[in-house]
């Protein structure tokens, strides 16, 4: 018995099981978006929210000059001539096309930065800014009740009682007596947050990822589709050689939906699947993510159960972040990814034998594999960030906020490691103590003179667009001066999976052949990356995810992926649109 008839069924309402809907619907296709949980947004719902992606209309509208060539002369360099050429063509062939739609034609706006670099900025074709695509801030309001399906930003992430604080914001908000212009916006920041918290009981200024969930539930709604909540796919429906359908779990049993044009997998990697982890990651492996919990191989399962191939991940399975753990008796731990503080001046990443490994201030991703790289066999992947006082009071680190944070609590639980001289922090954390104060030793003349010499921290347009500008002559190096000192150790937690489920370029499911699957199709972390395991810039996984989302929903409605200069130049045509 069918309980339901559709176009598309879309497993899973991250950033790609959304976008897929928004286009197909956008198309004229019946669509139904499944999530298991009680919230929409997945991952992307507590991530940064930026895609990256190659000339697209809001590079142009930025001001900046971009081209699908010299993205491609990038991904080719940053492969080494390994990387997957085929996808990685495809796309670059649709993302302009996808992000054209979503600026004109939907309530799903995104602004180019001028100046936020690559993560291989030395590499031919990199730009120094525009390809990493911000989602423009959101009034709450504007969603109305459907602001209560949004998952919630990560508290950690969040100002006092939930505020939403932008990246430039801190600063400011950290210390509002500096400025009459830093009073000012902390004043109408924390007003605005009060008013919010009084008439709607949580923050109504929606940003980065939660900005860009909100705005993709926003033009859903527009065209009259609202997620299914606590509702799963429990198994795959094959009729006739291809995928008809699927029978899902809800809350009141088994439903079974008919899908004409095919399903979409969209649930979201298998980062918090810890079988799948130990299976899939080969050698480089951990019990840490900073994934949304929910995403645990759902979408990989399924389509296994089917004949799906894997495929993917050969530069890492995984794609990663330094992370530290703040455990608490009676209650989750806390997995706090680390951004920003790497970069800042003043602070040093060391291993076991007290020696630094890497330039702290290069992308997390490239920082977790050094991490890896650094370790004998049998050695545990960890390192520790060493800092002093000073550094702490001005600039934070990890869950530690700046200025205000009382630091007892932190080493009392053991997040934060506490010494009167290098020697009796080195003992306490487990590292060498004279190969520790040897390198603080080295780093502090080379604070002095402004060049590092082990790892040319500083030395990139990435490196300094994260540290301070206020410390000369490196905005990235200063010296780790007056005692105490401290310590935060930090493992790499997987930020997505790299491996997955082989595609074709229009986002087909593969068999072990290497042959589509009929009717199945798979976006997001789900589908193998493009970049195989490499990570090219800032969003890079919901990037990719939105242009193979915007492929999936043209071949299911049977349009032309690059070539729609309608997309493209923000005009609406009637007939291509099928009136919408």
């Amino acid at each position: 018995m069918i309980d339901n008839d559709v176009d598309l069924l879309i497993a899973g309402s991250g950033g790609g099981g959304l976008a897929t809907a928004l286009f197909a619907s956008s198309f004229g296709l019946k669509v139904m978006i499944c999530e298991k949980s009680r919230y929409v947004g997945g991952t992307t719902a507590i991530s940064g929210g930026s895609a990256w992606a190659i000339a697209t209309v809001q590079e142009e509208q930025a001001g900046l000059q971009d081209s699908i060539e010299t993205g491609r002369r990038y991904l080719d360099a940053m492969g080494e001539g390994h990387g997957s050429g085929e996808m990685q063509d495809a796309f670059l062939e649709a993302a302009p096309a996808a992000f054209a739609f979503l600026q004109h034609q939907t309530d799903v706006t995104f602004t180019a930065p001028r100046i936020h670099p690559d993560y291989y900025p030395h590499l031919p074709g990199t730009t120094t800014g525009g390809r990493n695509l911000g989602p423009d801030t959101l009034d709450g309001r504007r969603l109305g009740s459907l602001i209560n399906l949004v998952r919630p930003p990560r508290p950690e992430f969040t100002g006092p009682f939930g505020m939403a604080v932008a990246r430039s914001e801190i600063s400011d908000l950290v210390r509002p007596w500096r400025s009459i212009r830093a009073f000012r916006l902390a004043t109408r920041a924390v007003l605005g947050h009060a008013w919010a918290l009084l008439f709607h009981r949580r923050a109504m200024r929606l940003l980065m990822g939660n900005a860009l969930i909100g705005r993709l539930l926003l033009s859903l709604a527009a065209r009259g589709v609202t997620p299914a909540l606590e509702t799963s796919v429990a198994r795959l429906w094959v009729e006739n050689g291809q995928i008809a359908g699927a029978v899902l779990r809800t809350k009141t049993g088994e439903k079974h939906v008919r899908a004409r044009q095919g399903v979409v997998l969209a649930t979201g990697g298998f980062a918090a699947n810890a079988d799948m982890r130990q299976s899939m990651l080969g050698s480089l492996q951990t019990d840490h993510f900073v994934t949304f919990e929910g995403a645990a191989g759902d979408g990989i399962v399924l389509a296994r159960a089917v004949g799906a191939g894997l495929a993917g991940g050969s530069a890492s399975a995984g794609l990663w972040m330094p992370a530290s753990i703040l455990r608490r008796q009676g209650k989750r731990d806390i997995t706090f990814p680390h951004l920003r503080d790497r970069a800042k001046p003043g602070l040093i990443a060391v291993g076991s034998d007290g020696r630094r490994f890497v330039n702290e201030a290069n992308s997390y991703h490239d920082v977790c594999l050094a991490m890896f790289r650094s370790k004998k066999h049998g050695e545990t992947v960890e390192a520790h960030l060493i800092c002093d006082h000073a550094f702490i009071r001005e600039f934070g680190l990890g869950l530690i906020r700046p200025f205000w944070s009382r630091l007892r609590p932190f080493i009392a639980s053991g997040y934060l490691a506490k010494g009167r001289t290098l020697a009796e922090l080195a003992r306490k954390i487990g590292v060498d103590p004279e190969g520790l104060q040897a390198t603080v030793a080295r780093h502090n003349a080379d604070a002095v003179s402004g060049t590092d010499t082990e790892f040319a921290k500083g030395g990139s347009a990435l490196n300094r667009l994260n540290g301070d500008e206020r410390f000369k002559p490196n905005p990235c190096l200063a010296p780790i001066g007056k005692a105490p000192f401290y310590a935060v150790r930090v493992v790499p937690a997987l930020l997505a999976t790299a491996r997955g489920l082989a595609t074709d370029t229009e986002a087909r499911v593969l068999d072990q052949n290497r042959r589509p699957i009929k009717g199945l199709y798979a976006v997001g972390n789900d589908m193998a990356s493009v970049f195989d395991g490499h990570y090219p810039g800032p969003g890079a996984t919901i990037g990719p995810a939105i242009a193979f989302a915007w492929r999936a929903a043209c071949h299911a409605a049977k349009r032309d992926v690059a070539t729609d200069r309608a997309a493209q130049n923000g005009i609406v045509r009637e007939t291509e649109h099928h009136g919408l």
